[in-house]
């Protein structure tokens, strides 16, 4: 865990953001953290560590989250989310569309506003 610092932070800000508002939620969700690191519950079984490299990682929090059951939602809710970077080329590509050899000059401001409305306006067309 030392050399993963800013991996724990991060976790520690996506459970921050999670339970906003909801103290004992929180404090679940350390607790049950404590249980995952320690290997304690289903997590420490021989199965659940064998199948750590076999399975895909929301599969395996499905199976083996059972003794967490707060964080195991949580897990599967961030390992869920789909890693694409499509959304961000089709944003490109309206960008480099509105900003053309005539408009060069435009304000980054007023360059991303103008994507933004060219982009929503395709969603609402769809």
């Amino acid at each position: 865990m030392e050399n993963h610092k800013q991996t724990i932070s991060g976790l520690l800000d996506i459970i921050e953001r999670y339970a906003y508002g909801q103290p004992d939620l929180g404090s679940k969700l350390t607790g049950e953290m404590r249980l995952f690191r320690q290997a304690q519950g289903d997590f420490g079984r021989l199965s659940a560590v064998a199948d750590r490299h076999k399975m895909a990682p929301d599969e395996w929090w499905m199976c083996y989250g059972s003794s967490a059951p707060n964080l195991k939602t949580l897990a599967i809710r961030v390992l869920s989310q789909t890693c694409s970077f499509s959304g961000c080329k089709r944003n490109w590509s309206m960008f480099e569309h509105i900003r053309s050899k005539k408009r060069n000059r435009l304000e980054h401001q007023r360059l991303n506003d103008l994507v933004y409305v060219h982009y929503n306006l395709r969603l609402q067309q769809q």
